[in-house]
């Protein structure tokens, strides 16, 4: 039996904006722009969010210094240019490392069911929830 590969949650990159003068909020998101009446609004929440790990750059000295022994190594030649060679290949490996995104999506469900998400970095999830709240009461 073969296992299942859990698929990685995409981020949906978006922000809000409050029409107090109306009384709603407008989200827009990378999929669209969603408009929703204060009065309409059952409930508003974040929760953390984890995607699928992707190569960063974490030491670009050791970059620089991989791409300069490569290069060394083939217009030196010699005797010594396969070791610059490899040793720079194997030198990228530390450059990079995998690291799991995170970001939070904050979510807006209506009366009716509908549900608006977006996602905004960490720690950013908390203050758009409580400015949408605070809008809410005025």
């Amino acid at each position: 039996m073969s296992k299942k590969e859990e698929e990685k949650p995409a981020r949906n990159d978006g922000s809000y904006a409050l029409d107090m003068e109306n009384k709603k909020m407008s989200v827009t998101t990378t999929t669209g722009q969603h408009s929703v009446l204060f009065e309409d609004i059952a409930s508003t929440s974040y929760n953390l969010v984890k995607g699928g790990p992707s190569a960063e750059l974490t030491n670009p000295p050791v970059l620089w210094g991989a791409i300069a022994a490569i290069f060394l190594g083939f217009i030196i030649g010699g005797d010594v240019a396969p070791f610059l060679v490899v040793g720079g290949i194997i030198a990228l490996f530390f450059a990079f490392t995998n690291k799991e995104k995170e970001w939070e999506n904050v979510t807006v469900e209506t009366r009716g069911g509908k549900r608006v998400t977006y996602s905004v970095d960490v720690g950013e999830g908390k203050v758009d929830m409580n400015a949408i709240e605070e809008a809410r009461r005025k």
